[in-house]
């Protein structure tokens, strides 16, 4: 689906222009969607859908909700900030703020009956594995997709359509390798699974055709993350708390991917900023980003203009080189991680499990 809507929106965009009215009322129309969808839901589901309550169940502890909003986003706000200045004092506050509400939240979760995120089931050696592992692994396809996105269309110049068409072929990837995951997981071991699609997952280098073969490899062996990884924390979490282990699986995959985007994107601008040469005269807005920079060459002649993208384009490949380095030792250390803690589990379906 996030496949289609991708190539959806980037369809509207050839058609009319990057116009920020444009993607405004695309994104409100999304949302009205989105929202209705959820209303519907809400009065369908209990007609349709069988209840199935956990006894003793408790309500939604609300004081977690803010501490743990507390905690993440002074960490997402001090990682953007130390990549624009890494002396700022602000973003060394923010931090700082971050960890004393992480330190509340979990304190908190260890102390009532009914917790926001029940800690205990970290006990378990393969849902804390899994867990951990589906975090790591949406993290690297976040910040991936952010820069191959961007390598499209401001280093290769394709149309919104066209850099679609091109990342709709990892998309792909990623869903035929969650398909034939479980396959797979019935005959080997998961953990193996697992870490023998994320050996060649680290292969994203080199121009736009080898790029991409290299993302899709990598989005084709990452898929076991996601199909197998959900699975095994649910599974490995006891009948009565299955749907708190669901709960935590899905916050850990999206936390992830929202932190790849901080995390990689702050790393990626960091590199570009340090090694961005401007012409004299440019505005220091120029060194932000490589759109700012393209945005900037607009109002400058001819020669200052092609130098100034010379060098937004060439520091933008080293950060990109740099992140795509990154990546390829966190997937490989993940793949140790993987084959090595989740090694006792038998085959899906083994009668054994």
């Amino acid at each position: 689906m996030p496949c289609w809507s991708c190539m959806y929106r980037r369809i509207v965009l050839c058609a009319c222009g990057d116009h920020s009215a444009v993607m405004s009322t695309i994104e409100s129309a999304r949302a009205a969607a989105r929202a209705g969808t959820r209303e519907w839901a809400g009065l369908t589901a209990p007609l349709l859908l069988p209840e199935t309550r956990a006894a003793g169940a408790g309500r939604l502890d609300l004081p977690s909700v803010p501490l743990s909003l507390a905690a993440a986003l002074p960490a997402v706000y001090a990682l953007k900030e130390l990549a624009k200045d890494p002396a700022n004092p602000w973003a060394y506050g923010a931090a700082a703020v971050a960890v004393v509400f992480g330190f509340l939240f979990v304190r908190r979760q260890r102390a009532v009956a009914e917790p926001l995120m029940d800690l205990r089931l970290l006990r378990s050696r393969t849902f804390s594995a899994a867990l951990v592992i589906l975090l790591v692994g949406m993290l690297i396809q976040g910040g991936i997709y952010l820069f191959i996105s961007q390598y499209l269309q401001t280093i290769e110049g394709l149309s919104p359509l066209r850099s679609g068409l091109w990342l709709a072929v990892p998309a792909l990837a990623l869903v035929a390798g969650s398909l034939l995951s479980p396959i797979a997981a019935r005959r080997v071991r998961p953990g193996t699974v697992i870490a023998a699609g994320l050996v060649p997952a680290a292969a994203w280098a080199g121009d736009t055709v080898v790029l991409m073969i290299g993302v899709t490899v990598g989005f084709l062996g990452m898929a076991p993350i996601g199909a197998l990884g959900i699975s095994l924390i649910a599974g490995s979490a006891p009948p009565e708390r299955a749907g708190a282990a669901s709960a935590m699986a899905e916050t850990s995959g999206e936390f992830g991917i929202a932190f790849g985007v901080a995390a990689l994107g702050s790393l990626g601008t960091a590199v570009f900023r340090a090694a961005i040469s401007a012409p004299e005269g440019v505005p220091p807005s120029a060194r932000e980003s490589i759109g700012e920079a393209a945005t900037t060459a607009e109002r400058l002649p001819p020669a200052s203009a092609a130098a100034l993208l010379d060098s937004a384009r060439d520091a933008f490949l080293t950060g990109l080189g740099v992140v795509g380095t990154a990546s390829a030792i966190l997937v490989l250390a993940l793949a140790a991680v993987s084959a090595w803690l989740l090694r006792r589990l038998p085959p899906i379906g083994a009668d054994d499990l």
